[in-house]
């Protein structure tokens, strides 16, 4: 689409200039959502809290981006269905944790989170522009986080809470840590929650700079050469905190599928 001087909005029927100027696009399509979301082109809010509620709800959705090849075979994450031909093979481990955490139900903070987590790593893992459709769904489960929520829901196989102090050890010891701790084939570690009281209690975020972060990640991923991704990520809590979440997959056959920290 050609550039606007003002800025361009996605519908989920339409494609307008301005959010609600004139229409650019129409889609009229029955069984797909047809996204057009780019870094120019931004969800309009109302449909991105439709898809944050049928998300939440577990109701299957079928969206195709216009910005790239069409595919009979979706990639799934969760209800969300992606009918693209994107190369995304450690998808399914995304689709795990959503319905290992939609099973036995979760607060809504903790729901918050993992969502923001799965789009956070579907954003990473695809290729542009659908990685802006991930981004964008991502930074609106953001928009939705403070520091007082509750999580209510008890540690699994997949999921692991770690306190700010888990954190206080210096970078080498502090990598091997989570080395040990994502040897499993899916592991979603949630740093700044209070294991007792299962409440979040931020990471002090000096404690944890992106200078930081990008040492532990490096170290991490020489230390799991049998991991297919390794990420790491902090998530802003107001100034002067924030969680960290480190997501590991482990495949049979070794890769070196690894994002910076951003």
């Amino acid at each position: 689409m050609e550039p606007y001087q003002s800025r361009v909005y996605d519908h989920q029927k339409k494609v307008t200039e301005g959010k609600n100027g004139r229409t650019l696009v129409l889609k009229e399509h029955e069984d797909f959502n047809i996204v057009f979301a780019s870094n120019k082109i931004e969800i309009a809010e109302s449909w991105l809290i439709g898809i944050i509620q049928r998300f939440n709800n577990g109701i299957e959705t079928w969206f195709y981006h216009a910005g790239l090849p069409f595919s009979k075979d979706p990639i799934s994450i969760g209800p969300v269905k992606v009918y693209n031909s994107v190369d995304m093979p450690d998808v399914k481990h995304l689709d795990r944790v959503y319905f290992r955490v939609s099973s036995a139900g979760a607060s809504e903070q903790l729901t918050n989170i993992i969502s923001h987590v799965i789009f956070s790593v579907a954003k990473s893992w695809s290729p542009s522009p659908l990685s802006h459709f991930f981004h964008q769904i991502s930074q609106k489960y953001l928009r939705r986080l403070d520091a007082e929520g509750v999580i209510l829901r008890d540690e699994d196989e997949v999921l692991e809470y770690k306190s700010e102090e888990w954190f206080y050890d210096d970078d080498d010891t502090l990598s091997k840590k989570i080395t040990k701790e994502i040897q499993k084939e899916t592991r979603l570690i949630i740093g700044g929650v209070d294991e007792g009281q299962q409440k979040i209690r931020p990471i002090n975020s000096s404690r944890f700079d992106s200078e930081r972060g990008r040492r532990i990640e490096e170290k991490v991923r020489g230390l799991n050469g049998n991991h297919s991704s390794v990420i790491i990520r902090r998530i802003q809590l107001g100034d002067d905190g924030c969680l960290l979440f480190v997501f590991g997959t482990k495949d049979e056959v070794e890769s070196d599928i690894f994002r910076p920290l951003t």
